[in-house]
């Protein structure tokens, strides 16, 4: 395997310019198989789908920083203030050590907030600590067809001009976190 890239590239350039559908709405694509359609609208956690067909999960983090956000992640995340400040974490989630996810997190950075746990993830999976919340509610759901060459290519496959996406609104006690995942081509969304 290549090693992992450092480097996101040009993803939100593409990533806006994306068609994003409900679920409902992209059943009708007739490049969609039904086992990727399984993956993009299942309300489970993902992270526990992974090491469930694994030996071996991990977290590989791109980067997490204070970041300006894209205005389609703004709109994503409807909340009725600009805040001046959004943590953006970019990760792989590995499968016995294969790239299968590349996942982009975006919230507002709010002190004393229940997402400020969030922030101090490290090498843990967010939806490890997300979907152990009782408070947590998926908002919103979108999934679209994404240009390989928008996105961040880890193992250099050239199998696919386009992978899947998924893009989620979950809230928890009301503070927004958009969580955008892209099913690599060695995921088993495949």
């Amino acid at each position: 395997m290549m090693p992992l890239s450092k480097d996101p590239n040009n993803w939100l350039d593409h990533y806006q310019d994306s068609l994003w559908g409900s679920c409902t709405a992209i059943k009708k694509d007739s490049s969609l198989s039904a086992m990727t359609l399984q993956w993009l609208c299942n309300t489970e956690s993902l992270t526990l789908r992974l090491k469930d067909r694994c030996q071996q999960f991990s977290v590989n983090i791109i980067h997490e920083r204070l970041a300006e956000i894209d205005p389609h992640e703004q709109l994503s995340l409807d909340v009725a203030q600009i805040y001046p400040n959004y943590w953006v974490r970019e990760v792989y989630l590995l499968g016995d050590g294969q790239p299968w996810v590349f996942a982009r997190s975006v919230m507002p950075l709010i002190d004393n907030s229940p997402l400020s746990e969030l922030q101090k993830l490290n090498n843990r999976p967010l939806g490890e600590l997300l979907f152990a919340n009782p408070r947590l509610k998926i908002a919103d759901r979108s999934a679209a067809k994404l240009p390989v060459s928008a996105l961040i290519n880890p193992t250099g496959s050239t199998s696919a001009d386009e992978l899947w996406g998924r893009r989620t609104k979950y809230c928890l006690d009301d503070y927004p976190v958009v969580v955008t995942e892209v099913f690599l081509h060695d995921a088993p969304a495949y």
